[in-house]
């Protein structure tokens, strides 16, 4: 969202009959423009404009004009002439800020927004503004000193604070972020979006019984939407009310317009009801789900629950909707852990095998989800090149600026076209969304070089489990012998196979595996 600000300024008596006729034309534009009508508000303005082309105001109400009409280009253009005629109006120059940022042009933008706020340092408008470009280039500590300045100009500010209570939250900060929606939920009462931030937060903080109230409030102001009843079931479920997390899920579930994310909530109660013990509960819920229409997610919790056969691998479309959600609710918290969990013994691992970084290797990541491994892959590579199923991942992953070529696409699909001509191949998360590994190993051997090497991350089945086991959290376990027996049967050579601890407390061993293309 961006702000705009008038810049009309007040108009004396005329002083010639032309002057009377520019005020007239001008009146007369403002109120179509009032009224809604800005096709009339562009001709009269327009009219004006011709008979006082040097009229700064004039032209930044055109710019309005236009801005109504959704004609961004042309609002910059009026924009753009109001800066030259009157180079000193922060306002000018703030409003053509805007219509660049509207057009996608957000480094003129911020220009424009820094030479408003050196005319006028408390133009709080343009600190939101600003802080907006940056939160959405992935600059989250420069979005929050701009959301700040922000506030410090206007304290009632209630979007910048909202804003900051997100940003604060990506980054990992939650209890600030909560005192910040807080504050914006209870300035606005009435704005269902607000305390859908706040539960969200609150879930994510595992504060489930005040999120529970949140939702209840927001399912009263939005009865009819699909949100406030995913929110209330994953606080339910947090709670451990399973019972009432499958009611709320249902509510949500039988909206005519469901969303992705009530579909990952339902296979989250359902596979924690599986794991209860309640499987005819999670069962119902089944059911009830497959009464709004067969999908993707559903498919693949029904077989994860043992309703169905296990498919050989996740369906594309699966895969892209789950890693979507996940991207989407990231923090940078989140992120660090992780990666500070496995690259050490990455790069060890790396080294090891490879010896020092030379910038020599075609290097593939095959998941490389929000870019986390580019910092540790790309000195290994002269071209380094990402591919993941989720676009709001490969979106994140750009920002890094690490890689060469990202793919938004299926792994297997790009192995395919990858044909002996990757050095490195590099999957830290593909292969538990695979049954039987053998058509990715031997795709990845097809796609090394002779002398290629191949590093597998992937979660562990125990040594008594079956070979290969879709779990009740969609996610696939194999076994350490048939991954080295699939890596083998593809002509790899294995040289190393490391048990690794959880990514996650309470969650599954996996497995660093290493071979190589002869």
């Amino acid at each position: 969202m961006t702000d705009h600000t008038d810049s009309t300024p007040a108009t004396s008596t005329p002083a010639t009959p032309e002057d009377a006729a520019v005020l007239i034309l001008q009146a007369d534009g403002l109120a179509a423009l009032e009224s809604g009508d800005a096709a009339q508000a562009v001709s009269l303005l327009s009219q004006a404009v011709a008979l006082r082309p040097d009229d700064a105001a004039l032209r930044a109400d055109l710019g309005l004009a236009f801005e109504r009409q959704q004609d961004n280009e042309s609002a910059k253009a009026a924009y753009g002439m109001a800066v030259a005629l009157d180079p000193d109006n922060p306002i000018h120059r703030f409003n053509l800020g805007a219509a660049c940022q509207r057009l996608g042009q957000g480094h003129e933008a911020a220009t424009h927004y820094l030479d408003a706020l050196e005319r006028e340092p408390m133009l709080a408008e343009a600190y939101f503004n600003l802080a907006t470009l940056f939160q959405e280039a992935g600059h989250l500590d420069i979005a929050e000193q701009h959301y700040r300045n922000a506030l410090e100009a206007r304290p009632s500010y209630v979007e910048a604070a909202a804003n900051l209570g997100l940003v604060l939250r990506r980054l990992g900060r939650l209890d600030e972020a909560l005192d910040y929606l807080r504050a914006t939920a209870e300035a606005q009462p009435d704005l269902a979006q607000t305390h859908s931030n706040l539960g969200l937060v609150l879930n994510e903080a595992g504060q489930y019984q005040e999120a529970l109230a949140v939702f209840d409030h927001l399912a009263a102001l939005r009865p009819f939407e699909v949100a406030p009843h995913v929110g209330r079931a994953g606080a339910l479920r947090g709670l451990g009310h399973l019972a009432e997390a499958a009611t709320a899920i249902r509510q949500a579930l039988n909206r005519p317009e469901t969303t992705i994310s009530a579909e990952l909530e339902a296979a989250q109660i359902a596979a924690a009801l599986q794991a209860s013990g309640n499987g005819a509960a999670a069962r119902s819920l089944v059911d009830a789900w497959r009464t709004a229409g067969v999908t993707p997610i559903l498919r693949h919790t029904e077989a994860a629950l043992g309703l169905a056969p296990p498919p050989p691998r996740a369906d594309s479309a699966y895969l892209e909707q789950m890693y979507d959600a996940q991207a989407a609710m990231l923090t940078e918290q989140a992120v660090a852990a992780a990666t500070a969990a496995l690259s050490p013994t990455l790069a060890a691992t790396l080294a090891r095998h490879l010896g020092p970084a030379a910038g020599t290797l075609q290097v593939l990541e095959i998941d490389c989800g929000v870019g986390a491994l580019g910092p540790l892959l790309k000195p290994y590579a002269t071209d380094l090149v990402g591919v993941h199923p989720s676009a709001t991942a490969v979106q994140a992953a750009a920002r890094s600026g690490l890689y060469d070529q990202l793919v938004h696409g299926d792994h297997a699909v790009v192995l395919e076209r990858s044909a002996a001509n990757a050095n490195l191949i590099v999957s830290t998360d593909i292969a538990n969304h695979v049954g039987d590994l053998g058509p990715l190993a031997s795709a990845a051997a097809d796609a090394l070089l002779p002398g290629g090497t191949l590093v597998l991350v992937l979660d562990a089945a125990e040594p008594w489990a079956p070979a290969v086991a879709l779990k009740e959290n969609g996610r696939y376990l194999h076994r350490r012998d048939h991954v080295e027996g699939a890596l083998r049967q593809a002509g790899l050579a294995v040289l190393e196979g490391t048990t690794l601890p959880p990514a996650i407390p309470g969650g599954t061993e996996r497995l660093l595996v290493v071979a190589r293309k002869g």
